[in-house]
């Protein structure tokens, strides 16, 4: 089954983070995506079902620090730092 995202708000959300923030636009527009696709994950427990355990799931700031940071030890790998 394919979701349907509403682009307009990610865009909205995007340019938001983009003018409030000192982050490039396309980290804010990979995080507004990674915001839209997180609402759609039902993470209730009702959804799981017994046999399963449930998955550690690392909120959006855990998730775009650990991005943020992979960046930087490229930076410093390839000598930019």
């Amino acid at each position: 089954m394919k979701t349907q995202y509403n682009k307009s708000e990610i865009m909205k959300a995007a340019w938001s983070m983009f003018r409030s923030t000192v982050i490039s636009f396309a980290d804010a527009l990979r995080k507004a995506w990674t915001n839209a696709k997180c609402a759609t994950i039902d993470f209730s427990m009702n959804a799981m079902s017994e046999n399963t355990t449930p998955a550690v799931v690392k909120t959006e700031q855990q998730q775009y620090d650990d991005y943020i940071a992979g960046r930087i030890g490229w930076y410093k790998r390839n000598g930019m730092f």
